[in-house]
């Protein structure tokens, strides 16, 4: 009888983790759809920021400075590197660089899932995966998922999470992970302005898990020299004669910031409550300011309450590395948020609703989540309050992604819609040209390089047709 119930038990364990498996494939596969339904081959946009700088051929020193030019606040060689390959290797297709990004995305959800192992194997579950799943896979970042060119923002965050996972790993284990942390630290770097963050939430996780001095002064040290390379390196006009373009908008956006101090604080608002509310909106209204001020500072809240207990209880338990790497990722959104709040607020509050912007909004939902987990976790009888917030965060993921569903797809489709007629057009079609739209046409020609609009015209000239 006692075999018997072991055996039944084990079946229903068996049955109930295929399912959860099957739930993560299926939001898998539902991101993947996507991407095949609208996803479009066509360069268009920040993607064309690659090809002059691969001048490897006629000036190697020149081309290789070039990976290093800043686009924006962001020193992205990493991402040209891999562009460069499909440049040369598979036509630039821009649909495969887009496979990549969803391959690269499923990398973050497998690093948390080896952290939680690691950690607490005992208690740790492919259920619990699900609503992290949910979060990775949301739709409402939609613009990154069928933009190749965002392809960098999902090696930057997909970085970051690596990173800190290692270096949260290493507490208890050999110096060799933290040493990993910190080369990971510096690819993210290289890949987007958000992979700097990495250096001041490594001092912050290192203080707090009491880790030793050697490794403090070395986080510190890395801190600076990341801090003040960034620095020279977007600042000195010497390095534009080399080649290397170094003046990015957001030293004049920023000066805008400082003197509309509220300007900024309603677009991080905004930033944040399109990200609660699955971007299903297209213009600011009262709602979005509500909801962003709420999740904000619950967000504020479980960081400063989490901060709070690890540095007055650590004791080096697996459920307070899992509060430890949620309160880092609520870190990582605040201040990409606060970042980004200050970069670009003088363009208005409605670009805050930027579908692209959501991604590291989610990554401080998917730390709230840990947090809220960790604490039922470590309680052997979790009381009515610590199952009220587990349901409660855990509903929240649910609402969000099924806010984004219709939104994305209505959206997608219709930027899906502008980028085939693009296409259509530089596949040389007269009758395209002629029918298509003002805003095709600004993607074409405003946003292509110089010596691709130079070519279309010549193609439509020969057709009799003036640009």
């Amino acid at each position: 009888m006692a075999a018997r119930f072991g055996i039944n038990q084990i079946a229903k364990s068996i049955r109930s983790t295929f399912i959860a498996l099957f739930l993560i494939i299926a939001l898998f596969g539902n991101y993947v759809v996507f991407i095949v339904n609208y996803g479009v081959n066509t360069v268009f946009n920040d993607s064309w920021d690659i090809v002059p700088e691969l001048n490897f051929v006629n000036n190697p020193i020149s081309g290789f400075l070039g990976l290093f030019s800043v686009h924006y606040e962001n020193i992205m060689p990493i991402p040209r590197v891999i562009n460069s390959i499909f440049i040369w290797q598979l036509s630039f297709n821009q649909k495969y660089i887009m496979y990549l990004s969803c391959a690269i995305l499923t990398l973050s959800l497998v690093a948390i899932y080896r952290f939680l192992l690691s950690t607490n194997k005992t208690n740790t579950n492919l259920w619990q995966m699900v609503p992290i799943a949910m979060l990775i896979f949301d739709l409402s970042q939609w613009q990154n998922t069928i933009w190749a060119f965002q392809m960098a923002w999902y090696l930057d965050y997909t970085l970051v999470i690596i990173a800190l996972c290692l270096l949260i790993m290493s507490i208890s284990h050999s110096k060799y992970l933290f040493l990993a942390s910190w080369i990971v630290g510096v690819l993210a770097s290289l890949s987007a302005f958000t992979g700097f963050l990495y250096w001041p939430i490594a001092i912050i996780i290192v203080l707090v898990s009491r880790m030793p001095k050697k490794r403090l002064i070395v986080s510190i040290l890395s801190t600076v020299v990341a801090a003040t390379g960034y620095w020279v390196w977007t600042s000195v006009d010497k390095f534009e004669e080399l080649g290397v373009s170094n003046s990015h908008v957001s030293a004049s956006l920023l000066s805008f910031s400082v003197h509309h101090i509220f300007n900024a604080i309603g677009f991080l608002l905004v930033l944040s409550g399109n990200v609660a509310l699955g971007n299903s909106y297209t213009s600011v209204n009262v709602l979005v300011y509500i909801v962003g001020a709420v999740l904000f500072m619950a967000e504020l809240g479980l960081l400063f309450s989490s901060t709070r207990y690890l540095i007055h209880n650590w004791d080096n338990t697996p459920q307070q590395k899992i509060i430890l790497l949620g309160i880092s990722l609520i870190l990582v959104t605040v201040l990409s948020q606060l970042t980004a709040s200050f970069a670009r607020s003088e363009l208005g509050t409605n670009f805050a609703l930027t579908s692209r912007y959501t991604l590291f909004g989610l990554e401080g939902l998917i730390g709230s989540y840990l947090i809220v987990l960790a604490n039922f976790q470590k309680s052997t009888l979790p009381g009515r309050r610590l199952k009220v917030s587990l349901s409660v965060v855990v509903g929240l993921i649910m609402v969000i992604y099924a806010l984004s569903i219709y939104p994305a797809n209505t959206q997608g489709s219709e930027f899906a819609g502008a980028r085939m007629e693009g296409q259509t057009i530089v596949q040389n079609s007269s009758t395209s040209i002629a029918s298509a739209s003002p805003a095709t046409l600004t993607y074409v020609c405003l946003f292509c390089s110089p010596t691709y609009v130079n070519s279309i015209e010549k193609r439509l000239v020969k057709r009799g047709i003036t640009p």
